[in-house]
């Protein structure tokens, strides 16, 4: 059975719980596997990266109305683009991507909160509705390491390891997740997936938690992490190799999703709206390049 967490940290720590098959010698005292907190000095801080072949867009609409935009009095759209262009990945203080405040990190979930909720998450104490520590939500398998129409691209009992037993926001979404894009992956022609992308797609939201974050501070390392998440451009890879968005964008999950009002979704490309959707899932500059991932397949010259 998974070990119990130590008596060790103070109750903000997040406690990561082993996956049964690990010995005991890969894990720390905390808890934590010895191959995360990946340091990732050597990871630009801004995209495109110079050796990747695919990459997302330089530049989406809006990314000067940080000041302006707001989903109750001027919806204009723009969320994701201050976010794109404006988040500093290693400036998550105090709390994590939600700061309580107007964070240009969280800014691309502004417009979400707003129309789910009824009001900004900036109303929202983020030590309350982003502890996962209160919560105890531990990422658990198995998965089903596919969606209806996809390869096999990983074995349930092993699926998405790097993440088990970490902490995740609110609930285990990743069940729902899963149910939506099995529906999504055949609804838009999708035709590539791979294991660093389905996790991703299903565990985006484990960033949420300020834990995530709190264990940088922990480390005293601002370029830390629980555990390694793609870059966006692997995200946006793989919604260009769905037919529908390669043609026109992700705008329909855009606007489902309720991540930009449909006026501003209307100005977009295709290659601005799968940059869009991808923001929404993978923003953080401290992650895995999609080069090291597939080297074969994105890194340039190949």
């Amino acid at each position: 059975p998974p070990s119990p967490p130590p008596p060790s940290p103070p109750p903000s720590s997040p406690t990561a719980v082993p996956v049964p098959a690990a010995p005991t010698s890969a894990f720390d005292s905390n808890g934590f596997r010895l191959a995360d907190g990946v340091l990732a000095s050597s990871y630009p801080a801004t995209f495109p990266f110079d050796n990747e072949k695919y990459v997302t867009v330089a530049q989406l609409p809006g990314g000067d109305r940080h000041d302006v935009i707001d989903p109750a009095t001027n919806d204009i759209g723009g969320y994701t683009a201050i976010s794109y262009h404006t988040c500093n990945p290693f400036e998550y203080e105090p709390f994590g991507v939600f700061t309580g405040g107007p964070s240009p990190c969280a800014r691309v979930y502004q417009r979400v909160f707003y129309v789910t909720f009824g009001f900004s998450y900036t109303d929202y104490n983020p030590m309350i509705l982003f502890n996962c520590t209160k919560t105890q939500v531990i990422i658990e398998g198995p998965f089903d390491g596919n969606f209806d129409g996809s390869n096999q691209v990983c074995e349930p009992a092993s699926c998405c390891n790097h993440a088990i037993g970490h902490m995740h926001f609110g609930s285990s979404e990743w069940m729902v997740l899963q149910n939506k894009w099995n529906d999504r992956y055949s609804r838009y022609g999708c035709t590539w997936l791979d294991e660093a992308t389905y996790c991703q797609l299903l565990l985006y939201n484990a960033n949420w938690c300020y834990e995530f974050y709190e264990f940088a501070r922990q480390q005293g390392n601002k370029q830390v992490r629980p555990f390694m998440q793609p870059c966006i451009n692997l995200i946006y890879y793989f919604l260009f190799e769905c037919s529908t968005f390669r043609a026109m964008g992700a705008k329909p999950l855009l606007q489902a999703l309720q991540i930009e009002p449909d006026a501003y979704v209307d100005t977009l490309t295709p290659a601005e709206a799968n940059t869009a959707l991808a923001v929404f899932y993978a923003n953080d500059h401290v992650c895995i390049p999609a080069s090291e991932i597939h080297p074969d397949l994105f890194r340039k010259g190949t």
